[in-house]
């Protein structure tokens, strides 16, 4: 679909910040809903902006988005003490906490990838100004890229999802087996084995059709009638990046030998 060749450091900070937008969302709401405030439009719009760039292998991007998750680092741990509520690193909701803890440390190495991609793509701008070539580690396609974001993204806000509902009264058997399984290919995918595109493709389709009959197998009310809207629009964005999910994983899936 593209000839845009990205190395793992930008493969990890694209998928990072994919998730990131999504957590951003549906925690946002769920603050809102509780009668927190949340002052996370700063950050949604910050990467809602650079995604296009990261895309595009724009250098700058990535330090910006270095400032992006070092001010969400402070703001993650300082945020419950702002509130006098529960302190989520003390694992007092363990599932929907342990999604602060992926999301803690993912903006922690979000800072590592993004640094690394930096001077990567520089190194390869300095080698074109030379016209020399730059050998640089193993790479992906845009494709591949894609199918790595998507699966990390069920994989994280599988958690996230999974953590809020049992707080809202709700806990179904079958989440932690959607997560389990996505954690588990990931690795597969980023090793770029084919087989694993396939598992991609059954994986996401599985996701869609639970997230679809979740409210009916629960009686929550259905997210997709918007209602509350932001907590709700997290799950409409979860389920446009699996749909594109898997069709990266099938145009991966062609494109690998």
């Amino acid at each position: 679909m593209s000839e845009a060749v990205y190395t793992k450091s930008q493969a990890a900070v694209i998928a990072l910040t994919l998730s990131m937008l999504n957590g951003l969302i549906l925690g946002h709401g769920y603050a809102w809903l509780q009668g927190f405030a949340t002052p996370v439009y700063w950050w949604i719009m910050l990467y809602l902006a650079l995604l296009p760039l990261y895309i595009r292998l724009v250098s700058r991007a990535f330090l910006m988005g270095i400032l992006g998750y070092v001010t969400m680092i402070i703001w993650v741990i300082f945020y419950p003490l702002l509130l006098s509520e529960n302190l989520w690193w003390m694992l007092y909701a363990p599932v929907y906490n342990l999604a602060y803890y992926v999301f803690f440390f993912g903006n922690i190495t979000g800072i590592y990838w993004a640094f690394k991609s930096f001077k990567q793509l520089e190194a390869r701008d300095l080698a074109r100004e030379f016209r020399k070539r730059k050998s640089v580690e193993a790479s992906y396609s845009l494709n591949q890229v894609g199918v790595i974001a998507a699966l990390y993204n069920i994989a994280f806000m599988g958690i996230d999802f999974y953590g809020s509902s049992i707080l809202f009264g709700f806990d179904h058997f079958f989440y932690p087996i959607l997560i389990i399984a996505a954690w588990i290919l990931l690795p597969f995918i980023i090793k770029l084995i084919k087989p694993a595109f396939i598992f991609g493709i059954i994986l996401s389709v599985i996701t869609m059709v639970y997230i679809g009959i979740f409210p009916s197998l629960t009686g929550m009310e259905p997210w997709y009638i918007y209602a509350p809207r932001l907590y709700n629009f997290a799950y409409v964005i979860f389920y446009s990046i699996t749909i594109l999910g898997i069709y990266f994983c099938y145009e991966t899936y062609k494109e690998l030998k």
